[in-house]
């Protein structure tokens, strides 16, 4: 490896330039693009441009970084040549000023590039790819109107569901109870699946082995199996044999005999009861039981094999059909995804290059130089395409930066053996350089960092990530850290110990931040101390994960200490954007006012729990609730959603609420960042209630590694504490950087997860080969999933040197000796590998460096520093003897006020004698009431039926709520022959996929029973009415009403003597305050008069005689539905009286039909109808007595 000098790099070819943290890559990457903006590349004997200067990195903000870097370094060299009498304290910059030839006409050039900075080819790699994608369809293979969209998990989310859908529910068996093993939802599908998606270059490993074919001979030998096993009493053969009772085989015999009763098949007890293992595990004296079932139950035990293939071909069959899925609804959506700009590019040059065609010399010719910034960070097909470009170095090339030793993004896909690859693919001693000059960090720090790192295979594979020891500038040689006049050693490793008894991770979490927090506390006071001009140092606490970052928030709050998070987290992570969906779908829904309160009730909104409750008591207040978010409505609906939360925002006072409180800062920016997020999908996603749906959709989905503009905004620009994860920190530095918690292990493999690792390629004469091959063990080969492990556990060393090599002047490392840490990277970096989980885990402490390294007892330590901060003659108490006052009583609620609806009351008079006195809060009042018994969760509309009618179609309140929606929604004057389409997807979407094309015959014709029954119990004798008379101008569907409660008569006891609700008591007192609220499926307006029509899925029986009239009858009866009709003609009452012009009960009301929909026959006038028309009188009798209204008219 060859040392870097930039001002005699040989511009020319593939080189790699290994550079390890802080040793001024991005000023290396400057310099080199000044000496190819003068003409000093070898393969351009001409000026290049700043549009001819390919520079690539990895996300939009490091394309800014780097463009302004370029942009000011240009400036600076021009005002030096401009002036040949000016000095220069830049060595570099000296050089390229004595080797002009000309410095005028150089100036000339640089003040060109200058003003020519925004046409510079700075991109990021996808940003490249789609530049390229853009300008050149034709040689790429893409449509012209082809929409470029990053959000692939809506894709994904579809194919899981798809493939669960139409292949997992189709097998059976076995396979199906591995399949669900594996994946037990879509959800879980497509997280397991989506590392394999969009990676051709991943093998997975076993092969296809097609053996689900073969499963039925094995299901056959278990039934059998488990039929001679109840039949022939083999429980009783295995208790009387004399096995040993502690053995498992003993324990497990009734699991076993209950398995066999069972439709199962995937266990793992038939391995307890071979004959081998009932004769290790006989007590001595103990006989094998007489009964060959044992022998074939070894034969069956080797068989079983057969579903660990089973299972890895259910891998390939999910990986290479939803793969194929997510493609084809691409091209329907003539959309692509981030992975599909680069899959794109790489496929049109190698198809190129396979042609002979010359794209991808095109793309050199275009751009002759390009330089790739943190090239460790790549993966496969990034390093194909480039390499593939910029082939013939004799014409272009090609400079790959990066730091194999900061290579910590495999989780988004970057792989670090790609970089392994092309190193292994280049001539060390000609193409492979270093920086070796640290100048971020203060020479005693860069020493005890070489002291660490400078160990065999640190990193797992000194070959191709050695570490090489950096050194210090001299003129920083004589630089010393002093605190309080003391000298302080560049690393502090504080220790946490609990003698006696394991430690706790939560306590050793909350002392380890605490130390921390007095830490910064002593930091800080000391800065504040010192002479007027010093600067605030800036101090970085780095963190694993958000529980570690609220641990390191508290413990700073509690001290006054100020912070500020710095982290990749997704903002749809957060509170602010849980507490802003529960706001805005209050404001999609302005007249529901429990999400009304749910929204009021949120964190966000700062209400307190007297305003809320005021809600309830105050019907003015009420109605100003209502008439709030009415507006807020208005207001999204007419100039966006952004526009609607700053309307938020000024009218709740938000702004002067939150800026008072200590996160008020963050919770404002949260707020915003959404707001602009909410705002910029609504161009895509029509219509409020499905932008509410899409928000909900992302927060629930979100996860680590989300968008780039998703990403927390710093909150502030104060100086304050910034808390960072370690990934986030990479290309940060801080004077003060504390790891409060450095003990970082991997995770355990996950089961029926696949584990990714590489191997080695071998040539045919099996010798290494071109590099390594990306595999995916998605079986239960131990020796993979080691490999895999090992992987982890390599980058996590790499993201310890990340975080320590963030510091500036000194680290500070948190240790304690936790449970499984004993292998963590800085266990084996401090040597406490052997000693970290025994009595004396921190022996080898005392064999570091001391003018290095120092030493703390972090529970001492942390004693001391809370005494020098606690306030004199008040002195501190230790955290386990601190008392707490007697918290009072919960308050005791009387509030009466309630939303009320039908379904509630009848819970209410189901349960008299239980003193009920209220009526149950409902969840959606009008569909709960079908079926009300069943559970939803134990319907199974893909039950294999062989009965194909209306009287079995599924059941449910799922059911329900479709018939209801189709009903809803379907012109009952259209032909029957148009509804195919809206059947299908009525179909898939209550999940059935099964008999389809059978079932969409029996719903087309059951709706013509529905709508050519006549109904016309209620009109005149020779007066034929049905729904299919019904135009869409003559209804009124799903009308929602709200009238206030405010009973101060018993409305039961009226209803009684009135002769409805048979059942009930009189002595039944309900107080009904505050408002009525229900939704009537259908307002029919037939020759003059309106009907209330109400939709009844409900399942009778199994056949037409099943929906007599009796049994009607007694249903509506048992089910209190008299009392919902009745509370529908109050609502239906009032509304007409305010539409119609001397409106009259007995003229224009008809009354009510309620139609069992699984009844109804065409054939028999009436069939499957309940009518009735209450009395005028008793109507207003209800309505005064519901509303306390006096002598109001109706």
């Amino acid at each position: 490896m060859n040392e870097l000098d930039v001002s005699t790099f040989p511009l020319a070819g593939h080189k790699v330039i290994e550079a390890s943290a802080g040793t001024g890559k991005t000023y290396t990457i400057t310099n080199l693009y000044l000496r190819l903006l003068l003409g000093e590349s070898a393969t351009k004997k001409r000026l290049l441009r700043v549009n001819e200067i390919l520079v690539l990195t990895f996300t939009n903000a490091a394309t800014d970084e780097l463009r302004h870097r370029i942009r000011q370094r240009i400036i600076e060299a021009r005002a030096l040549f401009r002036d040949p009498e000016l000095e220069s304290s830049d060595p570099f910059l000296d050089h390229l000023r004595t080797v002009s030839t000309d410095l005028k006409t150089d100036a000339k050039i640089l003040s060109a590039a200058v003003q020519l900075m925004d046409e510079a080819a700075i991109y990021t790699i996808h940003g490249f790819c789609a530049r390229v994608l853009n300008e050149q369809p034709f040689e790429t293979g893409i449509l012209f109107d082809q929409q470029q969209d990053t959000d692939t998990e809506q894709l994904l989310r579809l194919a899981s569901e798809d493939f669960f859908r139409s292949y997992i529910q189709s097998l059976n068996g076995a396979t199906l109870e591995i399949a669900i093993a594996i994946w037990p939802n879509p959800e879980a599908l497509a997280q397991k699946v989506k590392p394999l998606l969009g990676r051709p270059d991943i093998v997975l490993v076993p092969d296809y082995a097609n053996s689900i074919e073969h499963v039925s001979n094995i299901e056959a030998e278990i039934d059998r199996l488990k039929k001679v096993w109840i039949s022939e009493e083999i429980p009783a053969l295995l208790r009387d044999c004399g096995l040993s009772r502690a053995k498992l085989t003993f324990k497990k015999i009734d699991e076993m005999t209950e398995y066999c009763r069972q439709n199962l098949y995937v266990t793992d007890l038939w391995m307890h009861f071979s004959d081998t293992t009932i004769e290790k595990n006989l007590n001595q004296g103990g006989s094998m039981p007489n009964h060959k079932i044992f022998e074939h139950i070894a034969a069956l035990v080797t068989s079983l094999q057969l579903f660990e293939k089973v299972k890895t071909d259910l891998w390939h069959e999910a990986t290479k059909w939803m793969t194929a899925r997510v493609e084809q609804t691409k091209a329907n959506l003539a959309s692509l995804t981030q992975d599909d700009l680069l899959a794109k590019v790489d496929r049109a040059i190698i198809q190129s290059n396979a042609n002979n065609a010359d794209f991808a010399q095109s793309l050199a010719k275009r751009w002759p130089v390009a330089m790739i910034d943190e090239f460790q960070d790549t993966d496969g097909a990034q390093y194909r395409i480039f390499s593939n470009i910029y082939a013939d170095t004799t014409r272009s090339s090609l400079f790959m930066i990066g730091d194999p030793k900061q290579a910590i993004y495999q989780f988004r896909g970057a792989d670090i053996y790609t970089y392994i690859n092309a190193k292994r693919r280049i001539r060390p001693d000609e193409d492979l350089f270093s920086l070796g000059t640290n100048w971020r960090s203060s020479p005693g720090l860069i020493s005890a960092v070489n002291h660490l790192f400078t160990k065999p295979d640190v990193f797992s594979n000194d070959k191709d990530i050695p570490f090489i020891p950096v050194d210090s500038p001299p003129s920083r040689a004589d630089e010393l850290l002093e605190h309080n006049g003391r000298e302080m050693t560049p690393i502090e490793i504080f220790t946490f110990v609990r003698e006696g008894k394991s430690i706790n991770k939560a306590d050793v979490l909350r002392s380890a931040m605490a130390y921390t927090a007095h830490e910064i506390s002593a930091l800080l006071n000391t800065t504040s101390d010192a002479s007027e001009g010093t600067s605030t140092p800036d101090i970085a606490v780095l963190v694993r994960d958000r529980n570690e970052m609220a641990a390191a928030k508290l413990a700073l709050d509690t001290l006054g200490i100020r912070s500020v998070y710095v982290t990749q987290d997704s903002v749809f992570e957060t509170q602010t954007a849980s507490d802003l969906l529960l706001v805005l779908s209050a404001a999609a829904e302005p007249n529901n006012i429990s999400a009304i309160r749910s929204a009021l009730a949120t964190r966000l909104c700062q209400t307190t729990a007297a305003e809320i409750d005021a809600i309830s008591q105050s019907l003015t207040i009420y109605q100003k609730s209502l008439t709030e978010f009415q507006q807020y409505h208005d207001h999204w609906a007419k100039l966006g959603v952004a526009a609607m939360i700053g309307r938020l925002i000024e009218n709740r006072q938000l702004a002067q609420k939150w800026l008072c409180q200590v996160e008020g800062d963050r919770e404002l920016t949260n707020l915003r960042h959404l707001g602009e997020l909410l705002q910029s999908q609504s161009a895509t996603v029509p219509g409020i209630r499905a932008l509410v749906q899409w928000f909900a959709d992302e927060i629930q989905r979100e996860s680590t590694g989300s968008h780039e503009d998703r990403q927390l905004r710093l909150d502030t620009d104060r100086e304050l504490i910034k808390l960072v994860t370690m990934h986030a920190s990479k290309g940060l530095e801080y004077d003060f950087v504390f790891i409060p918690m450095s003990t970082i292990s991997a995770k355990k493999a996950q089961k029926n997860t696949p584990s990714l690792f590489h191997d080695e390629s071998v040539n045919h004469e099996g010798q290494s080969g071109s590099g390594f091959i990306t595999k995916a063990e998605i079986g239960n080969d131990p020796t993979h999933i080691a490999l895999s492990r090992q992987e982890a556990e390599s980058e996590n060393m790499r993201l310890l040197y990340v975080a320590i090599t963030r510091a500036k002047l000194r680290c500070y490392l948190g240790i304690a000796p936790l449970k499984g840490t004993a292998d963590s990277p800085i266990s084996k970096l401090l040597g406490l590998t052997a000693t970290l989980e025994t009595d004396t885990p921190f022996t080898p402490l005392s064999e570091l460096p001391a003018a290095l390294f120092s030493v703390v007892d972090g529970a001492d330590r942390l004693t001391t520093l809370q005494d020098m901060s606690a306030p004199s003659g008040t002195p501190e108490q230790p955290a386990d003897k601190t008392t707490f006052p007697t918290p009072s009583a919960l308050p005791v609620i009387t509030d009466t006020w309630r939303m009320n609806s039908y379904t509630g009351i009848s819970r209410v008079l189901a349960a008299r004698g239980q003193h009920a006195t209220e009526p149950e809060q409902p969840g959606l009042p009008g569909y709960h009431d079908d079926d009300p018994v069943i559970d939803p969760k134990l319907i199974a509309p893909e039950k294999a039926t062989t009965t194909f009618d209306q009287y079995h179609f599924p059941k449910g309140p799922k059911i329900g709520v479709a018939l209801h929606d189709l009903l809803e929604n379907l012109d009952f004057t259209s032909a029957s022959d148009t509804w195919t389409a809206r059947l299908t997807r009525f179909l898939q979407r209550i999940g059935i996929t099964q008999d389809q094309s059978t079932w969409v015959e029996v719903l087309r014709q059951w709706l013509i029973n529905i709508l050519a029954t006549d109904i016309s119990c209620l009109t005149g004798t020779n007066d034929y009415f049905s729904l299919q008379q019904i135009k869409q101008v003559n209804r009124l569907d799903e009308l929602e009403f709200f009238f206030p409660l405010d009973s101060q008569q018993n409305p039961i006891k009226l209803l009684i003597d009135h002769g409805y609700l048979a059942n009930d008591s009189a002595q039944t007192r309900l107080q009904l305050k505050g408002v009525m609220t229900g939704y009537i499926d259908l307002i029919a307006e037939h020759a003059g008069r309106f009907y209330v029509i109400d939709y009844k899925s409900n399942v009778l029986g199994p056949d037409q005689s099943a929906y007599s009239e009796d049994n009607i009858k007694h249903h509506m009866a048992s089910h209190r539905y008299h009392l919902q009709y009745l509370i529908y003609c109050v609502a239906v009452n009032r509304y007409l009286a305010t539409r119609i012009r001397d409106y009259d009960y007995d003229t224009h009301f008809g009354g009510v039909h309620y139609l069992f929909l699984r009844g109804m026959q065409r054939q028999t006038p009436t069939s499957g109808v309940y009518a009735h028309r209450p009395k005028k009188e008793l109507i207003q009798q209800l309505d005064y007595c519901l509303m306390n209204r006096g002598n109001d008219n109706v």
